[in-house]
């Protein structure tokens, strides 16, 4: 039996980690490798690095003895203010000579001081207006620090600040600028500590640094156009505002795209104008201005009115957890496999297979405020048998479910039952129930049979249960069933968007399966039947090792894969001739769970593939690793399996291509993605009895899964399976895994 490993760190690795991340943080990032170069680089400067390097010791020492959360300390958002004001305090103590005892006092007064600012500024923001502090904290503190400084009685410093690094002359004063501004933000405007830390960010996120670059030259055009008085501002003492605005933006806070680099563009513009205003206003009584407080009030005042939108159009929120590349791909990814997350979904409130005579957005009724509604009706499959009365309808009578758990807020069930082609328009939705989902949202049923409701309101239902019976009451011509989600429990309310949930639609012939969707007019439709036995396949997979060996034989000549029937596979496999197998290795999987309750797979070869069960349904999420381990093909063929009883019946998926990219690959297509297509590995499956195939040992069913991608030979990391069969049993999961590619076939065996 596996344990899961151990997250907690030796205390002097989390003390690094946590030191070098508030580095890093500055720069939106929590990358250690980029932090230790910001660190360095303020030691080149050792007066100013060293004294910062304390002030943000002392306040690690703080958080962690004052008992603040762990994890905000770990990650650096809670130092780096107090690292930007033991810098500030570095600064000034330089240029006004402080003695070493007053500089210690002060250092670690406003070390402890941004520590605390921050904080407070964190939850507070955080719970009453959904933003981040940002460097806020450290903007009042400088301020405070500024006013303190004037008291001072000690001399000004004479001679320039100490850096051990060479001067890089001879460039243009825009690439001078461009580069000291790099390093303003730390106090050091020096054009070769800049150019380490853009070389640093650009080894961290190539977007973020075309988003800075987009930025500042915004900024600076700004500038120039402005007929601001010589020698008022300074550019060198506000570009870092331009590039720190580019970034939070571009990529940070929003999704990459062109959207994205057009606000970070307005951002800077508009930060030009912020500063220009403050230097004027804080000039003469303070001789200084706070210049981190541009970059603070434009991205404050333009995330939060931005969070009053609507609807998110062209601009898409992101994680500011997340590097710009991983902000695109996992929005780029979540849209394609989940493009109905977050909206309400209600079963199949019927039994049986129905026909959908009027979809959302239909012609006749399902216009305007009441758009998102379905009317379902029994398909007649027996049309001559029909005589025109009511009573003989196939739809008239028939069982209506409850779409959710719930209760009942509102019944009417008096309104008559009128003949075929007749319609009440004095009472056009007939006999109802209303339902309060537990989600918050009221499901309609309308047009039932007269007094033929069987739940009361305030009645507690769960989904499946029996409401009532389909009639043809109130602006109905034919029996049919409407249904429709509203925001409120009123008879006449508008609709609200929704999804259906777990339904087999079936067009042209073909049945395919749907986790949550809007099923096309006119289709076929009935609920997915869910098979619990599969269920518990997938349940118990965690603290458990699977040992396979992999074999792999190269084929003669390019294999077509087969296509199977509408009903089953088939049993023709791909017709492989073999040269001469590989030899075999072993690959072992251990599994086990992280704390958001997903499966975390790792291979012997070092790969990692995670997982997670979501609403009856197996989907895997990120991979890395080999493209030999047993997780790259269980990534692929078990990308999402739905724990439903028909055979035959297919879904479909997308996945990230990256995977299946050699690097240079992968990295053009994260630089390329946000700005053009990203192109998503097509993915479609089903399941079947184990008994259709031959040789396959304790194997209760087959997982099928077809492979569409597009990546051209040269930029694959692997021949790319087009077909893979995986045979599962409840004993030992994965029996066998058999991939086919056009050049060879790969057979994974426990």
């Amino acid at each position: 039996m596996l344990h899961e490993p151990s997250h907690d760190e030796p205390a002097w690795r989390w003390t690094v980690g946590a030191l070098l991340s508030s580095y890093a943080t500055i720069y939106f990032s929590e990358n250690a490798l980029l932090g230790g170069v910001v660190l360095l680089c303020t030691l080149a400067a050792p007066r100013l690095g060293l004294i910062g390097l304390a002030g943000t010791l002392i306040s690690l020492a703080a958080a962690v003895g004052l008992g603040f959360e762990r994890r905000f300390i770990r990650n650096g958002h809670y130092l780096f203010n107090s690292l930007l004001i033991s810098l500030a305090v570095a600064y000034v103590g330089w240029s006004r000579q402080l003695p070493v005892a007053s500089l210690a006092l002060l250092l670690v007064v406003a070390s402890i001081v941004a520590l605390l600012f921050t904080v407070a500024l964190s939850s507070f923001m955080h719970y009453q207006l959904g933003l981040p502090p940002l460097s806020l904290p450290f903007v009042i503190v400088q301020l405070g620090l500024v006013y303190l400084a004037f008291a001072f009685s000690t001399p000004a410093a004479t001679g320039p600040l100490l850096i051990l690094a060479p001067d890089l002359g001879g460039l243009p004063a825009w690439l001078l600028c461009f580069l000291r501004s790099f390093g303003s933000i730390v106090f050091l405007p020096h054009a070769a500590l800049g150019l380490a830390i853009l070389v640093a960010v650009f080894c961290y996120s190539r977007l973020s640094i075309l988003c800075a670059v987009v930025g500042y030259i915004a900024g600076m055009a700004m500038l120039a156009v402005m007929p601001i008085s010589a020698g008022l501002v300074n550019p060198l003492d506000i570009a870092f505002n331009f590039l720190f605005c580019g970034m939070a933006l571009g990529g940070v806070f929003f999704v990459p795209s062109w959207s994205s680099l057009l606000l970070a563009a307005f951002g800077a513009a508009a930060c030009t104008g912020v500063a220009v205003a403050e230097i004027t206003f804080f000039q003469h009584p303070l001789r200084f201005a706070p210049l981190a407080l541009p970059f603070n009030f434009v991205i404050l005042t333009l995330l939060y009115a931005l969070r009053m939108r609507s609807t998110s159009g062209y601009l898409h929120a992101g994680s500011a957890s997340l590097r710009p590349e991983e902000n695109f791909r996992r929005f780029r990814l979540n849209l394609a496999r989940f493009p109905h997350a977050g909206l309400p979904t209600i079963s199949c409130p019927f039994s049986g297979q129905r026909v959908i005579t009027q979809g959302v957005d239909g012609g006749i009724t399902h216009r305007g405020a009441w758009r998102h509604a379905l009317d379902f009706e029994v398909l007649d499959t027996d049309a001559g048998g029909f005589t025109g009365r009511l009573e003989d309808n196939p739809t008239f009578n028939t069982p209506v479910l409850s779409p959710g758990n719930g209760v009942v807020a509102r019944t009417v069930c008096d309104v008559e039952d009128r003949p075929i082609g007749a319609s009440n328009f004095h009472h056009n939705w007939g006999n109802l129930a209303i339902i309060q989902l537990d989600g918050g949202s009221y499901a309609k049923l309308c047009h039932l049979k007269r007094n033929s409701l069987v739940v009361s309101e305030g009645q507690r239902v769960k989904a499946g249960d029996l409401i009532g019976y389909c009639g043809n009451s109130g602006r109905s011509p034919v029996p049919h069933l409407h249904v429709q989600l509203q925001a409120t429990a009123g008879v006449g309310a508008t609709t609200i968007p929704f999804r259906m949930r777990h339904y087999v639609e079936t067009q042209d012939g073909q049945p395919q399966y749907h986790s949550a969707g809007i099923p096309a007019e006119h289709c076929r439709l009935k609920g997915a039947a869910m098979n619990d036995r599969l269920a518990a396949l997938f349940d118990n997979l965690a603290y458990r090792r699977y040992s396979y060996q992999v074999h792999t034989a190269p084929c003669e000549s390019p294999a077509q894969p087969a296509t199977p029937d509408s009903t089953a596979e088939g049993r023709s496999d791909l017709k492989l001739r073999s040269l001469k197998a590989s030899e075999p290795f072993s690959d072992d999987v251990d599994c086990s769970v992280d704390t958001l309750g997903n499966y975390v797979f790792r291979s012997s070869t070092g790969a990692v593939l995670t997982a997670c069960i979501a609403d009856k349904v197996f989907h895997t999420l990120d991979y890395t690793g080999s493209c030999d381990s047993v997780l790259f093909y269980i990534w692929l063929s078990l990308s999402r399996v739905p724990f439903i009883e028909d055979w035959g019946v297919r879904w479909t998926d997308c996945l990230d291509p990256r995977p299946l990219l050699s690097p240079w690959a992968a990295e053009a297509l994260t630089l390329a993605g946000p700005f053009s297509s990203y192109p998503l590995v097509r993915v479609s499956s089903y399941l079947e009895p184990a008994e259709h195939s031959n040789g396959d040992g304790e194997a209760d069913l087959l997982a099928i899964c077809e492979i569409e991608h597009g990546i051209p030979s040269f930029a694959a990391r692997t021949p790319i399976p087009t077909r893979i069969r995986v045979a599962l049993s409840q004993a030992r999961w994965i029996e066998s895994i058999r991939a086919e590619s056009a050049e060879r076939t790969v057979t994974i065996e426990m």
